[in-house]
């Protein structure tokens, strides 16, 4: 996905290795992930690369320190884009992320509005189970295109 954007080669290695380096956060930290079903649904790179997406998606679910919820096609609440927060020790940091910005707070403000969307997402997202399942049917989906 990266390589699509106008990178140079050693800003792609860069971003790359961040993206890595950020997934080692998952062998010690609770974390809950909400997808919308689209993006299990919208073809990004081949089939195969969405199968064996799928496929680690569910691997990282089966983790008890992760949990995975889908919120169903057909739902507008969180579609503006990416929100990712984080606490610890009673402190949370958001990350805010659009197509042309990514903007990192703790100010308390946008912190309590960043609690209150992700209840919102988090409310019309289908329980831990159903989203296993629907990433299951994605990769199996996805197989069948190979």
């Amino acid at each position: 996905m990266l390589s699509a954007e106008p990178y140079t080669p050693d800003k792609l290695e860069e971003l790359l290795t961040a993206r890595l380096e950020r997934q080692q956060v998952l062998q010690r930290a609770y974390l809950v992930s909400i997808l919308d079903a689209g993006v299990l649904s919208r073809c990004i790179g081949s089939a195969a690369v969405m199968a064996e997406q799928c496929a680690h998606l569910v691997t990282l679910a089966e983790r008890s320190n992760i949990a995975l919820h889908v919120v169903p096609e057909g739902t507008n609440t969180g579609s503006w884009g990416a929100l990712d927060i984080a606490s610890r020790d009673g402190l949370a940091t958001v990350n805010f992320s659009t197509a042309t910005d990514d903007v990192t707070t703790t100010a308390t403000e946008r912190v309590d509005r960043a609690m209150l969307a992700y209840e919102r997402i988090l409310g019309y997202a289908l329980p831990k189970p159903a989203s296993l399942d629907f990433v299951r049917q994605q990769e199996e989906q996805w197989k069948a295109q190979i």
